[in-house]
């Protein structure tokens, strides 16, 4: 039904703002009107669990689950809240359900759902999962804010923006294996997402799993053969191997040129000039390593190398 309660409508608005405690309010004095319906116990649940108030949350869900039962949205939101609760028996009962029709792709009692109706919820209950996780996440509340990052890309996988957010959350929040882990499961639905590549070769080198990361800079480089991070960084990565060989060196070469013709900028140099060093070409190196100097002359070990290579 729609939704037409004044109380509502500022609930909602409160809820967007994170004020919760005022959202509640007003959602019960709705329902005190007597205009209470799924809509309005659904929000009513979302903004108790955030409140931290699972066991409300839960009767909230239960009853706007007795106007719509086989509610996908409601279902999940009454797992996450019975298992917060410490409720977990319950809980995984509720979320096998979820399950069972989830993968009878939305079929209810009035036959299957309008593929655009499908898409229209998921995406709706993306969206608010992952806000939900970024209030959990500017309150400190890391678990919380993780499960509902989660939550949000079980109903839309291939939501890039909200995947390029969960791994940056596990990074910044010192899980880098996990962020690498859950980033190269995310792939399976967003195979062509470059930003994701490039970001989980990041991590996998800072972790020193250097065939990882030159795998998936592998990969940038055959979806986008110009993008010049990836083409510097895989030259980067070949050229500091301690397998390096031959014809190793001569690929890392290539891909260190072809990085200075996409961006002449003072990384790119850098590493160009690591290579020709390498290959007993000081002078080039040398005037390689001035110019990136020259295009970024506040860089001190920019300034440190190219003294140690002069002096060479």
């Amino acid at each position: 039904p729609e939704i037409t309660g004044a109380h509502t409508r500022i609930g909602m608005i409160y809820a967007h703002q994170g004020e919760l405690e005022k959202a509640i309010d007003s959602y019960q004095r709705e329902i005190a009107t007597g205009n209470a319906g799924y809509e309005l116990y659904f929000n009513l649940g979302q903004a108790l669990q955030l409140q931290g108030e699972h066991a409300a949350a839960v009767e909230a869900l239960t009853t706007a689950l007795g106007h719509e039962p086989d509610d996908l949205n409601a279902l999940y939101a009454k797992f996450q809240a019975e298992r917060a609760a410490g409720d977990g028996t319950q809980a995984q009962q509720t979320l096998q359900k979820w399950q069972s029709l989830r993968d009878a792709e939305g079929a209810d009692g009035d036959g299957p759902r309008e593929p655009i109706d499908r898409a229209r919820e998921l995406l709706y209950t993306c969206d608010a999962y992952y806000r939900a996780g970024l209030i959990y996440a500017d309150s400190g509340r890391e678990m919380e804010a993780l499960d509902h990052f989660r939550a949000a890309l079980v109903f839309a996988p291939e939501n890039r923006g909200v995947a390029l957010v969960l791994i940056e959350y596990l990074r910044s929040h010192g899980d880098a294996a996990q962020a690498l882990q859950e980033g190269r499961e995310i792939l399976k639905s967003q195979p062509d997402n470059t930003e994701l590549l490039y970001k989980l070769a990041g991590l996998a080198s800072g972790l020193n799993e250097r065939d990882v990361a030159e795998n998936l800079l592998g990969k940038v480089l055959q979806i986008d053969a110009d993008h010049t991070d990836a083409t510097r960084e895989l030259a980067r990565s070949m050229l500091f191997s301690p397998a390096l060989n031959n014809e190793t060196f001569n690929t890392a070469m290539r891909l260190a040129h072809r990085a200075v013709e996409l961006e002449r900028s003072a990384d790119s140099l850098d590493v160009l000039a690591y290579g020709l060093f390498r290959a007993g070409k000081r002078l080039e190196a040398v005037r390689a390593l001035e110019e990136a100097v020259a295009l970024d002359p506040a860089n001190a070990a920019l300034r440190q190398r190219l003294e140690s290579v002069r002096a060479q």
